[in-house]
């Protein structure tokens, strides 16, 4: 040995998709370069930039050089090892993951869409291939549940999850709990402030949370579980008013996503629900967005995390969450029956039970337990 030491070899990305949460990504490599390197012991370096529009005019933080229109091109880039993929939407970016895995590269993926719809094929076609498919980014923003899921709490029995996983949602239902705003007002000024989307449907329907609920249904209880196994219910019908009688009865609305281990199976919703002000999850304003679990053995626990979907504050947690891969809703008061002190469902259409795709049976308001204490 002449005592000479070997370079690293540089890890090699390809990004598709430079929007915002692209954009943020190339920030976050380029402010932390010498720290992700050091924690990786290997440089990152990217390679090629799939974007709409490469003409488009960028943060001065994108390379123009490595912009491409052509994202195949990107995923069969010999001098790609990871694909991070933060473009959106489901049949494109699914065929994009799908060649790029068959191609041997290791992908990392923002797509909750995605995951929620194909996740368990893309899962089965990364393991057959002994490649990675990394996805922490994909639910609660910079919350790392999915990987306290996969391993912090992979000896216990997950009883229930219940959480705030859509900041848009929480955003709104704040504003008019706080400020006494209607819900066409308080969604007007998510969309100003950059909360919400031009066309925020899949925020306020539920769509989205009920995406995210799929994906941590799957990792909580070992079974695989599809958007539409889930109850679902928007926020666009909740008025000022029902705010006012909730806050009267020492409640607060929320946007719930929850999951609870039931004797039939799987009691999946996602709903505004009244939760009292002096609980946790009432705490949680804003854009935040909180998961809390309940474990058979462990203590309960709460995450929380920033929200704000084009925040600063927001890009950090969140991009945060893609480098853990890098680095290996109406509920209107009026004609609603409590059923417990935390949650509400309709007494003429009680939730659905699910256990490994197969409707057992409906799960009637007088059949629900108690909840666990959430404060």
């Amino acid at each position: 040995m002449d005592g000479a030491t070997t370079a690293p070899r540089t890890i090699r990305l390809g990004l598709i998709g430079c929007g915002v949460v692209g954009t943020g990504i190339l920030r976050l490599l380029r402010d932390n370069e010498s720290t992700l390197g050091q924690r990786l012991g290997a440089p990152l370096e990217v390679r090629r930039i799939a974007a709409r529009d490469p003409h488009k005019e960028r943060d001065p933080v994108v390379p123009l050089g490595l912009l491409t229109a052509d994202a195949t091109a990107v995923v069969d880039d010999p001098e790609v090892d990871i694909v991070v993929e933060v473009m959106g939407g489901v049949a494109e970016a699914g065929t994009l993951l799908r060649r790029a895995l068959e191609g041997g590269k290791h992908v990392v993926t923002a797509n909750k869409a995605l995951l929620a719809e194909e996740g368990d094929a893309l899962l089965e076609l990364a393991d057959a291939r002994n490649l990675d498919l990394y996805f922490e980014a994909a639910v609660a923003g910079g919350v790392p549940i999915l990987r306290v899921l996969r391993e912090s709490l992979a000896s216990d029995r997950i009883l229930a999850l219940r959480g705030i996983v859509n900041g848009t949602s929480n955003y709104v239902l704040s504003r008019m709990d706080q400020d006494g705003l209607e819900f066409a007002a308080a969604l007007a000024e998510a969309q100003s402030a950059g909360y919400a989307e031009a066309d925020p449907t899949l925020d306020v329907n539920g769509g989205d949370a009920a995406h995210k609920l799929a994906i941590l249904a799957t990792m909580a209880y070992g079974t695989r579980v599809h958007p539409r196994q889930i109850d679902v219910e928007g926020i666009d019908e909740v008025s000022r008013l029902d705010m006012e009688f909730a806050s009267r009865f020492g409640y607060v609305i929320k946007p719930l996503a929850v999951a609870r281990w039931a004797e039939a199976g799987l009691d999946l919703r996602v709903h505004p629900a009244l939760v009292p002000r002096g609980g946790v999850l009432a705490s949680i304003g804003g854009a935040l967005n909180a998961i809390y679990v309940e474990g058979a053995d462990n203590t309960d626990e709460a995450r929380f995390s920033p929200g704000e979907r084009y925040g600063r504050v927001y890009q950090i947690n969140y991009l945060r969450c893609i480098f853990c891969g890098l680095c290996i809703e109406a509920c209107p008061t009026r004609a609603l029956t409590m059923t417990n002190e935390y949650e509400l469902a309709d007494s003429e259409r009680a939730p659905l039970i699910y256990e490994k795709h197969q409707l057992l049976a409906p799960l009637r308001p007088d059949m629900l337990t108690p909840p666990f204490p959430m404060a």
